[in-house]
């Protein structure tokens, strides 16, 4: 059955295997027993992981303003929207 997160990044199961064992890795995420139920795992993020975010934030923020200025904030926003129904289709 689909993870929430493969549900979430339209990624397959073992891609989304591969990405988590490198962050782990790379200590940025961390795999937590999920209490309710003992057999799956939740991703924690570390807070090396949380730096690595704040990191990129103002940069995301730059791409996305970039984008914005290319296209115009409506046809920016017809993009997004035109991807999500595509995650959801």
């Amino acid at each position: 059955e689909p993870t929430p997160l493969v549900q979430k990044t339209c990624l397959l199961m073992p891609s989304q295997t591969r990405i988590v064992r490198t962050l782990e890795l790379k200590q940025l995420v961390r795999r937590v027993l999920d209490e309710s139920d003992r057999r799956r795992h939740r991703i924690a993020i570390t807070g090396d992981g949380r730096a690595t975010i704040a990191a990129n934030t103002a940069r995301t923020r730059q791409i996305r303003e970039e984008t914005i200025a290319l296209l115009g904030q409506q046809k920016y926003e017809n993009l997004l929207k035109t991807l999500e129904e595509l995650i959801n289709s």
